[in-house]
């Protein structure tokens, strides 16, 4: 009688004791349930909470998540070192999508790419889906590992078969670009339908791609015009040049420029460098029909703006030579420089002309007027900052002495060293020095107590005295003098 006694008190408090856990277990799901809901509501700082108390109490699920509150610092100030504590809290149980978690902060957030392929390969093994693909990526860019493609592919493969959308992407991409000794479209197009079915938009647009270009499948505008409307409507732009492309050249639908256009500028808008040229070369034709400078410069501006070198001249040339406003000339400088940039040798030539007359700023010229700010501190209202530049076609730069005549007696030398020189070249140098002996150096202007300033070196010119008297800084130490006119350019 004893022991059933005893038998049945064990059972009870057995029975007690599932009860109260199941319980638990009930309570804990409902208050995660409330966590993740506001979570979803993005209102973290009462979420966090919630999470920390389960967290607290061992969930892994809730450990995970204060993790990723730490690591992206959603209602906490963001710590990384905390979110490491309670990844590894959840990781230690075996949580796949913490170790993951761990994963992505050693590789995005501390650039520990060793200790994220540890931890990506640790879930990885265990089947977490998320892992399996990022363990593909680093190995298809050798990102802490050494590329290998057939690796990557391994595990594109696993978290593919498991529905992992992104894997199944990857993997298409390698079969279209990578794997094997020839391209195997038929097998990117299968996993770009898997991917795609499943809304991801990259692959619906990949996809698009290959019925309109009859690559692994059978080329059907129609179709490819549905996937990229799936993929456009997400606000992919390399959809958007796609249906671009479609209804610009009639491939399915009616040839219609201005859908065209819709659709080349809302991917221009996002970055996308195709439909910036295309954008820019259809305004710049738009504005070479009108004959109206004014009017046409709304068309130009738009397609300068999209990187067409020819509209960013005509930008440049309505500041420079049509308006002539001095005050716009900086403005002209940038866009001759990015048409420049871009080979246009018009641009080229008149962005030149801008930094010879001192009516731009060159990138060395604009260092040394920095170096001489730093140097000068606060400028004198009596002062004007200029450049210097030169007062002959034989002298590079600006003269400035002690004294009014030796900067005109300094010219002159200056100017009878170049054209014996000059000479020297033309009738051979031996030949000339048995004539007339060793051709006048420049140097000799430093007996005169002179110095020779190079152009564009940047100088202080005080406005209200004459002759000029200007300050430069030579090698930090200061120089001041008497300079001829036209010997400097004031900084438009």
């Amino acid at each position: 009688m004893k022991k059933i006694l005893i038998v049945l008190i064990v059972y009870m408090l057995q029975f007690s004791t599932g009860v109260m856990a199941a319980d638990e277990a009930v309570n804990e799901i409902a208050e995660l349930k409330n966590a993740n809901k506001l979570l979803e509501e993005k209102n973290f700082s009462e979420a966090f909470p919630l999470f920390f108390d389960l967290a607290k109490q061992g969930n892994p699920r809730a450990q995970a998540r204060i993790g990723v509150m730490y690591r992206e610092g959603q209602g906490v100030t963001q710590d990384y070192k905390l979110a490491i504590f309670w990844f590894m809290k959840a990781a230690k149980q075996g949580f796949t999508a913490a170790q993951n978690a761990l994963g992505v902060l050693y590789q995005n957030n501390l650039k520990d790419y060793k200790r994220a392929i540890y931890w990506y390969q640790k879930a990885a093994e265990q089947g977490e889906a998320i892992a399996q693909c990022n363990l593909g990526q680093m190995y298809e860019n050798a990102v802490g590992v050494t590329k290998n493609y057939k690796r990557a592919a391994y595990w594109y493969q696993k978290a593919a078969d498991q529905g992992d959308a992104i894997a199944q992407v990857n993997l298409g991409q390698m079969y279209e670009n990578l794997v094997g000794d020839t391209k195997d479209y038929k097998l990117a197009v299968y996993w770009y339908q898997k991917a795609a079915d499943q809304g991801n938009a990259i692959a619906q647009s990949l996809l698009g791609a290959k019925y309109l270009q009859g690559q692994g499948i059978d080329q059907d505008y129609n179709i490819a015009n549905l996937w990229l409307q799936k993929s456009a409507a997400q606000g992919f732009s390399a959809a958007q040049y796609g249906l671009g492309q479609i209804y610009e050249n009639g491939l399915g639908v009616p040839q219609d420029n201005s859908e065209a256009l819709k659709w080349y500028e809302l991917a221009a808008q996002q970055g996308d460098e195709a439909s910036k040229k295309k954008v820019g070369d259809w305004y710049y034709k738009k504005g070479q029909e009108i004959k109206n400078y004014a009017e046409a410069m709304k068309y130009y501006q738009i397609a300068a703006d999209n990187g067409n070198p020819e509209a960013q001249k005509m930008v440049a040339d309505w500041y420079y030579v049509i308006l002539k406003d001095k005050s716009k000339y900086e403005e002209a400088a940038k866009w001759y420089k990015l048409s420049a940039m871009q080979g246009n040798a018009e641009s080229q030539m008149k962005l030149n002309m801008m930094y010879e007359r001192g009516q731009a700023i060159d990138e060395e010229t604009q260092k040394n007027i920095n170096e001489f700010k730093k140097q000068i501190g606060a400028i004198p209202e009596k002062y004007k900052f200029v450049l210097a530049t030169s007062m002959s076609p034989f002298i590079p730069g600006a003269i400035i002495c002690k004294n009014y005549d030796s900067v005109q007696l300094a010219i002159r030398i200056y100017n009878e060293s170049v054209t014996q020189n000059l000479q020297s070249h033309l009738m051979g140098n031996d030949k000339y020095q048995k004539l007339h002996g060793d051709p006048l150096s420049a140097d000799n202007i430093t007996y005169l107590g002179c110095v020779l300033v190079p152009n564009k070196t940047p100088m202080l010119w005080d406005a209200v005295i004459f002759p000029p008297t200007v300050t430069i800084y030579q090698k930090g130490k200061k120089f001041s003098g008497i300079t001829s006119p036209g010997s400097y350019k004031e900084i438009q």
